[in-house]
């Protein structure tokens, strides 16, 4: 691939993920190589914890080719203490879609901040980098586009979810900000 400056390996077993993100690194340059290990996921408060820990499991792994990254992303819901937060992918298996709009029901408050942290680690230094977006939760599932809790998820100023309109998820996503953080470190040298 002519006009290759970095060739990045992203492991993760989501194809959704691996897309998007992608899109958003092969206009610098990069080359994205999808590497689907499985590893040991640490249940913690937050991401940035649980991107770090899988980063640090991975070094571990002989023949992982760096520079590496992971993502871990989850939905925080004010009104349901945080939850579904780092356990977004396990709730979104058990209970879905509607089981999250049944636990919000009759709540008034509904703000709610989607957050993304990849963990990058060249050989020598870890870093995390973390994007949010914030917004609320719909009253009903709205939209086909996208995937897990975009057809939920209205970002801060906006009337349509992210499923509803991709270009404004495209533009706005905690994942896109969590990507331009490590392209601006990774990218300055």
């Amino acid at each position: 691939m002519a006009g290759v400056r970095l060739r990045l390996y992203f492991v993760t077993s989501n194809m959704h993920k691996f897309r998007e993100v992608q899109e958003m690194v092969a206009p610098h340059g990069i080359m994205l190589v999808h590497t689907p290990l499985h590893y040991p996921e640490v249940r913690a408060e937050s991401c940035e914890e649980v991107a770090r820990e899988a980063v640090r499991s991975l070094a571990r792994v002989r023949g992982l080719k760096r520079p590496f990254i992971v993502e871990d992303s989850g939905l925080f819901i004010d009104a349901l203490n945080g939850f579904p937060g780092t356990y977004s992918k396990w709730a979104y298996e058990k209970i879905g879609l509607k089981g999250i709009l049944a636990l919000m029901r009759g709540a008034r408050a509904r703000s709610a901040r989607f957050v993304s942290s990849i963990g990058y680690y060249d050989g020598r230094r870890l870093r995390v980098f973390t994007g949010t977006v914030d917004g609320t939760i719909a009253k009903r599932i709205r939209g086909e586009s996208g995937f897990a809790y975009d057809p939920l998820f209205i970002p801060k100023g906006y009337k349509f979810s992210f499923a509803e309109n991709m270009t404004l998820k495209s533009t706005l996503s905690h994942r896109k900000r969590a990507v331009e953080l490590m392209l601006k470190s990774i990218l300055m040298k």
